[in-house]
């Protein structure tokens, strides 16, 4: 009885209050433009005590409830360089609803006349966007978009074309507000021509669907492009150029933009080194799309050759490049989309590699050598259909298909030592992704999505060594042949309920993961006699399955001085793995809950403090799983002693950060610190011949602290900007090597970048990039340690509106302990036509002709001095033109 009492008490004191409001709205304008931010009082006559207060909205209304405390009260609007207006209203309580609409006339100020000098703007903040001007950051050499871009606060470009805002990446590069590539977005960035570009826009807060717009708390990041008015419903850009020693470097590319449709076509065909696609089969780094589907793509395991280099790839990479890709977007209705994409791909990349390897462990002390030619033929082909449908403001679907087809040829002769080696590696790979999304608003605070997700991918690999290795199978090896292959097929459910109470959003999150991975490896040797030696037990032919239903729960606040975030995961794994050939079974059923807290306390708007804690409880990845002996390449073997243990790692962070992007003023400072409460670690045995290693799960605990600090400043006075960034990190690791105890490592490192740029007389451009490097491994009481040095500097000389011409030098200091320093100088002049339409270019690389590129790297046990071959000395002459 008294729990009805009281409810009945809550009910009379809810309706009292309702039935004794007055709801007062309108719209805040100037000249017919929306006012945003405006103050709205509500105050009593001959008082100055404020009543009530709110603000008008990105749409200039606003909204608020008085209860009948006064029969006439003043209600008054401030807005920033507007005068302030007062209106008397009365209170009638038969009228729930006033409308009341203000026109508000600026402010004008009557000043002493003084001389002002305005500071540089760089850019311009409309509520979660940040608006940059490309004049007051281009010098004159920039082609594409990426040139561009590179240059904007806050922003990073990696080697596979990944665009990082203030180390976020971003989830879309958009063109006028549309999707085009999805994640392919560097097709746009390294070929879009960046004299079509009139702003380039950071989103913060981006949301892709509309439907969870204003409903979502969304800390993703986009940008747009936005073009230049004006530009004909076609656009075309080629480029075609021929240089000595027979060196091409030709591209097309066709722009469509309208209402309806966009259309970005391109073609290219060089030797030059460039690789206008967003796929890199040069090196071990991903591209965009691929980091971003890692869990679902089959993996590889035999390696294709090692290209990498610590030089710039305008340096280094020998390619004959054909890269061709067509992307499209129509809009079929108001309410339907449909984007699509083709590429196709293919390359021949060469490289010779030598190298000197000192090891020393285990009272073990002896060297050894490699040398390797290579030869990579990568093809792929590529394609992506998405149909987006829009029924309403509160509702929306999305299909997303994909198929992917890679075929790799890599062919190589290899000096083991005194061992001549032929090694041919064919890759097959093949993946397919679809995906549905669907969304429904349910009411203005609250909305339901669901998703569900498959995916299928294998990667057959045949790796064939001649001769091959005497360790493998049999002493008198005339060459060994090793098959293996990942499949992998993913079922991904999930169901997601979002909503905003007050100033807190929330997202309820239940799903179920279904995961089949399958590897087959086969290694087999032929002798000298033509017989054929195959060890059932090295091979390997494992089943790894998991059931994986979850729910997850996520809270965030935020206000003027705070914010918060708080998640928990739920998380029920059913696992299996089979080891087909030993007939072995191994299951694990295991509840998970991980936990997840994020703090943000705002000193003011453009600062704030920022500390996070993760706990991550994950299985380990399926090429830890098998255990029969892999020959990886033509001196290496790979196994594991496998175990379903879930790795366990606790990541703390605090940072503080400072951000003022109109005036260039940025500053971040985080510390890290990341503890394991298990990991792999690998057991080595390296001898002149081969290196065999098996990794292992053991209950060690290990852990990572690093403190970063990086910003971006203009100096006024000095016209210049100063973009730095340093890392400091010690690492601890452990393991074993050539049969000795576990052993503990320390690794420490330092990196330092530091960047000038200054423009002098509006005519000359001078731009300066230091780095620094040190790393240092330390397993008592021996250490081993190197340290290197690279400097650019360019210099952009603008003669008149025709004529510009560019200098860059390059000085490495790849080890400093050894005096082996490099030099390289490269040279463009340009010249453009009245009209803007022809460029014509005459491009030096390498000037100084270096023919080879030494670099050291060590280990906890070893250290290795590498040489590679480089693009010699080349000139080339260009001529590019719009229509």
């Amino acid at each position: 009885m008294k729990f009805i009492i009281f409810i009945l008490i809550i009910f009379l004191l809810q309706n009292n209050l309702f039935f004794g409001q007055q709801k007062i709205e309108g719209k805040i304008t100037h000249e017919g433009k929306e006012i945003i931010n405006a103050s709205i009082l509500i105050k009593k006559i001959n008082s100055e005590s404020i009543l009530k207060y709110t603000t008008s909205n990105e749409n200039g209304y606003y909204s608020i409830l008085i209860n009948n405390v006064e029969d006439s009260l003043i209600l008054e609007v401030r807005a920033f360089n507007f005068e302030e207006m007062q209106k008397n209203i009365l209170i009638n309580t038969g009228i729930k609803n006033l409308q009341i609409d203000f026109e508000l006339k600026p402010r004008i100020t009557q000043l002493q006349e003084v001389l002002i000098k305005e500071k540089l703007k760089f850019a311009q903040v409309k509520n979660d966007t940040i608006v940059y001007d490309p004049k007051k950051i281009l010098d004159g050499t920039e082609r594409v978009v990426e040139d561009l871009i590179k240059k904007i606060p806050g922003i990073k470009i990696g080697e596979n074309g990944e665009i990082k805002v203030n180390g976020k990446s971003i989830k879309k590069m958009l063109l006028d507000g549309d999707d085009l590539f999805d994640n392919q977005y560097a097709i746009g960035s390294k070929n879009i021509n960046v004299d079509m570009i009139e702003k380039v826009e950071v989103i913060e807060n981006y949301n892709e669907n509309s439907v969870l717009r204003n409903i979502a708390q969304n800390n993703d990041v986009a940008l747009n492009l936005r073009f230049k008015k004006g530009l004909t419903d076609y656009s075309a850009n080629t480029h075609i150029g021929y240089g000595i020693e027979n060196r091409y470097d030709a591209k097309i590319t066709v722009l469509q933009l309208n209402s309806k449709n966009k259309t970005f076509g391109l073609s290219s065909y060089n030797n030059t080194g460039n690789n206008y696609s967003p796929f890199d089969a040069q090196s071990k780094t991903q591209s965009v799309e691929s980091s971003t589907d890692n869990d679902l793509i089959a993996k590889e395991i035999v390696g294709q050759g090692d290209f990498s280099s610590s030089l710039p790839n305008r340096f280094h990479r020998i390619n004959s490049n054909f890269f061709s890709s067509l992307n499209n977007l129509y809009k079929i209705n108001k309410k339907t989309t449909l984007t699509s994409n083709f590429l196709f791909y293919n390359d021949k990349l060469s490289r010779q590699n030598s190298s000197e390897t000192n090891f020393s462990a285990n009272n073990d002390n002896f060297s050894f050598s490699t040398l390797d030619n290579m030869l990579k033929s990568p093809k792929i082909i590529n394609g992506d259909v998405r149909l987006s449908n829009k029924k309403n403001n509160n509702q929306n679907w999305d299909y997303y298909g994909k198929i992917n087809v890679q075929n790799v040829s890599y062919v190589s002769n290899s000096l083991n030592n005194d061992l001549h080696q032929n090694n041919q590696v064919a890759t097959n790979s093949f993946y397919t992704k679809h995906n549905f999304a669907f969304a429904k608003k349910i009411k203005d605070s609250t909305a339901l999505t669901t998703n569900v997700l498959f995916s299928k991918s294998e990667a057959p690999q045949r790796f064939d060594l001649t001769p091959g290795l005497s360790t493998t199978l049999s002493d008198n090896s005339a060459s060994t042949f090793q098959e293996s292959m990942f499949s992998k097929t993913n079922y991904r459910l999930k169901a997601e309920l979002l909503g905003t109470v007050y100033q807190l959003k929330y997202k309820s999150t239940l799903g179920y993961i279904f995961f089949d991975n399958r590897y087959k490896s086969l290694l087999k040797s032929a002798d000298t006699n033509g017989s054929t030696v195959n060890n059932e037990t090295i091979n390997n032919y494992t089943t790894f399955k998991y059931n994986l239903p979850f729910a997850e729960s996520i809270i965030e606040y935020s206000s003027q001085n705070i914010g918060f975030r708080i998640g928990i995961v739920l998380q029920y794994f059913k696992i299996s793995l089979k080891d087909n050939i030993q007939n072995v079974y191994h299951k694990k059923n295991t509840t998970n809950l991980n936990p997840s807290a994020i703090l943000i306390y705002k000193l003011s708007k453009k600062s704030a403090i920022q500390t996070s804690y993760f706990y991550d409880r994950k299985l380990p990845s399926e090429d830890l799983l098998f255990e029969g002996k892999v020959l990886t390449s033509f001196r290496n073997f790979q196994s594991n002693s496998n175990s379903l243990d879930l790795l366990r790692t606790h990541r703390f962070s605090i940072g503080y950060r400072h951000r003022n992007s109109v005036h260039l003023s940025n500053f971040n400072t985080t510390l890290l610190f990341n503890k394991r409460e298990n990991n792999y670690f690998s057991n080595t045995f390296i001898s002149t011949a081969s290196t065999i290693s098996n990794r292992f799960v053991a209950n060690i605990g290990n852990q990572d602290i690093a403190l970063n600090f990086n910003g971006e400043n203009y100096i006024d006075f000095l016209k210049t900007t100063v973009t730095y960034n340093a890392n400091i990190s010690i690492s601890y690791d452990n393991n074993m090597v050539n049969n000795s105890e576990i052993r503990k490592i320390e690794n420490r490192g330092i990196d330092i970048e530091l960047i000038i740029r200054k423009k002098l007389f509006k005519k000359l451009f001078l731009e300066n990039i230091f780095i620094y490097n040190k790393s240092k491994f330390i397993v008592s009481p021996k250490s081993n340690s190197f340290s290197a040095i690279e400097d650019s500097f360019k210099t952009v000389y603008q003669f008149n509106t025709s004529f510009r011409a560019a200098l860059s030098f390059d000085f490495v200091a790849p080890d400093l302990s050894d005096r082996n320093n490099y030099f390289f100088a490269n040279a463009e002049v340009t010249f453009t036509s009245k009209n803007k339409k022809y460029d014509y270019r005459i491009i030096g690389r390498n000037l100084t002709n270096n023919r080879n590129f030494s670099t050291t790297t060590v280990s906890d046990f070893s250290r290795t001095v590498s040489l590679h071959n480089l693009v010699r000395l080349f000139l080339i002459g260009s001529i590019s033109f719009r229509f």
